[in-house]
């Protein structure tokens, strides 16, 4: 009868030890970049292991628990200032978010946005040639 599960049926519902093992370490070398990187088709997920991310959410944090710390501070005040630090986390979901719909709905367009955002990341980018600093005069 159906009612019954062989030991078969339960080990194919999920991945086997050794298929977790594997899949842990072809994400380290991923993220750490070791081995080639077509080994994984999708970085989908990785977003979180960003060195640049990282740095920014722990940046976001500070700023966040320093407004919370002053005392001359309204709650409005406190709440503009950790909308305004955050904002770059709504900005990049959005962004992966609008990404992701045209990959599924508009493959034809992942291209050019992938062109956009690498040229917009460039822009922006501090160690960029273009980007003219004032030295400072102490």
């Amino acid at each position: 009868t159906s009612d019954t599960t062989s030991i078969q049926d339960v080990q194919n519902m999920w991945y086997q030890q050794t298929e977790l093992a594997v899949f842990k370490a072809q994400a380290r070398n991923y993220v750490l970049g070791l081995g080639s990187s077509s080994a994984l088709q999708e970085s989908r997920g990785y977003e979180r292991y960003d060195v640049h991310r990282a740095q920014r959410k722990a940046t976001t944090r500070r700023i966040t628990l320093l407004a919370c710390s002053q005392k001359g501070l309204t709650q409005d005040d406190v709440a503009r200032i950790v909308t305004r630090s955050t904002s770059w986390a709504v900005k990049e979901g959005l962004r992966s978010g609008l990404e992701d719909f045209c990959e599924v709905y508009f493959p034809e367009m992942k291209a050019s946005l992938s062109e956009k955002r690498s040229r917009e990341s460039s822009a922006g980018d501090c160690r960029s040639e273009n980007r003219s600093v004032r030295r400072r005069v102490c």
